[in-house]
């Protein structure tokens, strides 16, 4: 019986060190990022980890003695088993790369794993492999450790990745009580450059400007990334240029900054003015932070981006698509359907200052022709020639929606200002391997040619400028609320890039303003 429980015990050891392993890796691989806060909060990652670690040793411990040697087998078993399934995606990739398809080789991955546990539990039964498997186990987790531990233990001496919370000195604080909606949708492009790519996007610019709009059909992004964009609309500034120092992470940008507590200048002068600020948010920027009031996000989809980031080095995604992306059903999930879902529960804060970021018409490409609900596929952005007919598909539902949460805006709040914005547009003649320096004319105007609309008051129309950025628009709808002539700043657009190409960090001004 002694024997028995030794057993139990060496294999449960291993099997917990196996369920530990590929979680030390994924902090290992991205500890980066994770340091930095950009992927939020990991509570199911950590929950996930809790249990695997756990579950082995509480089997071993309440196991009766008559059934501990089964019990022994079956944990390691379960060792191989995990270390299979996280170096499934490496088997797939072993199965394509020897003629199969993406399908057959996710098919492949899966049934090497079944037979690795068929196999397994047969040999499990002789204790030398018992004892090996555990010893791999333990050996496997030290790496990642040994690597991860160290930096951590180096971090908390760093105080260079800490945000500053210090709030603006000068800020305005008596705008006029008029509600701010703020609507970014994501990679919207420009009329002109949605005709050249095969959209005639005309009926939806005539539908704003019978709503009020000024819509802008010379306006200029300022950035090329979202995450630098959206930052700088919430600075009402830009935060960086071709002379900031190359930047070495996502720290100072959206969201991530918010998520170490940085208070944009835009968040701070509404809750200085005593506005209630409201974000909508969607499955990438998350609600992870505190600084705005409120945060709105869906829970339609079944998995944080953390977790799923981790199990991209699994086939099971592949194998489980709901893994992967949220179920057709739960479409509804992003920013302006929440909005107009909940919208009685997100008005009712007034004065309020909302901002929503939508990240359609971009990818996830969830409508399908007609706008019904389509799964989201893997390949989807792989090249211009697949994402193009799939992104202009999802125009007309994006303009159905936004149309919609427009009418019930100014339905019940006219005297409120809304500002539509896309992050930058269409990005079909972008290279992003290129030096920045080597961009095309052509993929400058496409990238940096947004849509702009704006809806401001009757006194604050002639505000109205055509070929402005986000900042700018930004600083017409704070002037508005403030009473003042705004003041603006220098036109200018930035081409930044994202960390899949060598060129991440360095920031060059672009050619088109």
């Amino acid at each position: 019986m002694i024997a028995s429980f030794k057993h139990a015990w060496v294999a449960a050891i291993g099997t917990a060190a196996a369920a530990a392993w590929p979680f030390a890796n994924f902090f290992d691989a991205n500890f980066s990022q994770l340091a930095i806060g950009a992927y939020g909060h990991l509570r199911d990652l950590a929950a996930l980890c809790a249990v695997m670690v756990v579950l082995p040793i509480c089997v071993a411990a309440v196991a009766p003695a008559s059934v501990r040697p089964s019990v022994a087998r079956a944990l390691t078993t379960a060792t191989v088993v995990i270390a299979a399934v996280f170096l499934s995606a490496s088997i797939r990739d072993m199965g394509e790369i020897g003629g199969l398809s993406r399908t057959g080789a996710a098919l492949f991955a899966g049934v090497v794993i079944l037979g690795l546990a068929v196999l397994a539990w047969g040999t499990a039964k002789y204790e030398p492999f018992r004892f090996a498997v555990t010893v791999l186990g333990i050996v496997a987790l030290t790496l990642p450790l040994s690597r991860v531990g160290p930096a951590w233990a180096a971090l908390s001496w760093d105080t260079s990745t800490s945000q500053s919370t210090d709030s603006p000195s000068t800020v305005s604080t008596s705008f006029s009580g008029k509600n701010l909606y703020f609507l970014v949708l994501d990679g919207y492009g420009r009329a002109d450059t949605l005709k050249d790519a095969g959209y005639d996007n005309s009926a939806f610019v005539q539908a704003l400007e019978k709503r009020g709009f000024f819509v802008d059909q010379k306006a200029l992004g300022n950035y090329s990334s979202t995450y630098v964009s959206i930052m700088a609309m919430l600075e009402a500034d830009y935060v960086v240029d071709d002379k900031s120092p190359r930047y070495r992470d996502r720290s100072q940008f959206y969201p991530t900054a918010l998520n170490n507590g940085r208070v944009p200048s835009v968040v701070y002068q509404f809750k200085a003015s005593g506005y209630q600020t409201v974000r909508v948010s969607n499955e990438w920027g998350r609600c992870d932070e505190s600084i705005f009031d409120h945060c709105f996000v869906e829970g339609g989809q079944e998995l944080s981006y953390p977790m799923r980031l981790f199990l991209e080095a699994t086939v099971l995604p592949q194998l489980f698509p709901r893994l992967a992306t949220p179920p057709p059903e739960a479409i509804a999930n992003d920013a302006v359907e929440i909005a107009n879902q909940r919208f009685f529960e997100i008005t009712s804060k007034e004065p309020f200052f909302l901002f929503a970021h939508e990240l359609a018409p971009h990818a996830p490409f969830r409508y399908g022709p007609g706008c019904i609900a389509r799964t989201p596929q893997p390949d989807d952005e792989s090249s211009p020639k697949i994402a193009r007919p799939l992104y202009l598909q999802m125009l007309p539902c994006v303009n159905r929606n936004v149309l919609h949460l427009i009418d019930r805006i100014v339905g019940s709040d006219p005297d409120g200002l809304i500002i539509l914005a896309s992050d930058h547009g269409t990005d079909f003649q972008v290279d992003w391997h290129q030096r920045l320096e080597e961009w095309p004319l052509a993929a400058q105007i496409e990238r940096f040619s947004i849509l702009s609309a704006s809806r401001l008051p009757e006194g604050c129309k002639g505000y109205h400028q055509p070929g402005i950025g986000q900042i700018n628009l930004m600083r017409i709808a704070l002037a508005c609320l403030e009473g003042q002539a705004p003041n603006l700043v220098h036109e200018a657009s930035f081409i930044t890039v994202y960390e899949n190409s060598t060129e991440f960090g360095r920031v060059v001004q672009a050619d088109v303003n």
